[in-house]
């Protein structure tokens, strides 16, 4: 299983952030700040989700904590297979899985994004001159990299950017906010203003969330990973244990 359950955002490096409610933990490599004036919420479940910090605290607002905050104590779990966890990703291969959850309208689905190769018809637009991705690019018939996606994606998607280029998510042109889960292990993700939730988990080396509106679920994907070899022989499908339960060289895994 990817060690990122139980989270909201993982950054590397920094999180910045005025968003209103922040529904489960964080693990923030080593600063998180956020707008003078500002409150936010974090583990608004109601569970006990953990936020993990290094030695400086949350600072430049008020930070309502749901659950416990540790400071002076990042996951090891997260931070310290970050480069394993990178050299994983970039092995990942885009696929569909049939999903045999109750009530479920959408299969699991990876959708890996080369940026190298997309970068020619994606052109920068707000979030600081990033290529700005929105639920449009990733649906049928229309959508440019030819999935179906929804808003209220409930785990089902996980998109990978692969490279270093910052990405901004985005909202549609009608409002719809954006649902899956975003891994961009080398790269800063954006989160622009307009949008209104992101439902997965955002993993990046750094994460802007300025919205004042904005609320990050962190509905984790929770299907299987395919990656190429050699890197992932030997190793099986995601299994269904919490984060951070045991160490992540036995919880993160992939079908070869």
């Amino acid at each position: 299983m990817l060690p990122f359950r139980g989270l909201s955002v993982a950054a590397q490096q920094n999180f910045h952030t005025n968003a209103h409610t922040i529904y489960k933990g964080l693990a923030v490599g080593q600063q998180m700040t956020c707008d003078s004036g500002q409150s936010t919420i974090v583990g608004s479940l109601g569970r006990e989700m953990i936020s993990y910090f290094p030695s400086n605290a949350p600072s430049g607002c008020q930070i309502i904590f749901h659950g416990p905050a540790l400071i002076n104590d990042t996951p090891e779990q997260t931070f310290t297979v970050w480069t394993e966890l990178q050299a994983m990703f970039d092995r990942v291969v885009a696929g569909s899985y049939e999903r045999t959850v109750r009530d479920s309208y959408s299969n699991y689905k990876v959708i890996v994004v080369d940026q190298d190769v997309h970068e020619s018809f994606l052109q920068p637009q707000a979030c600081g001159g990033a290529r700005k991705y929105t639920m449009e690019d990733f649906r049928l018939p229309a959508g440019r990299l030819g999935f179906i996606v929804h808003a209220e994606d409930q785990g089902a998607t996980l998109i990978v950017f692969k490279g270093s280029n910052s990405v901004c998510l985005g909202s549609t042109e009608d409002g719809r906010p954006f649902g899956p889960s975003v891994v961009a292990m080398n790269a800063n993700v954006y989160v622009d203003e307009s949008v209104s939730f992101v439902d997965g988990v955002i993993v990046a080396k750094n994460v802007q969330a300025s919205g004042t509106k904005l609320q990050l679920h962190g509905d984790m994907y929770s299907g299987p990973l395919m990656c190429l070899k050699p890197q992932c022989d030997g190793v099986v499908k995601p299994t269904t244990d919490t984060a951070f339960s045991r160490h992540v060289s036995g919880a993160y895994a992939h079908a070869s």
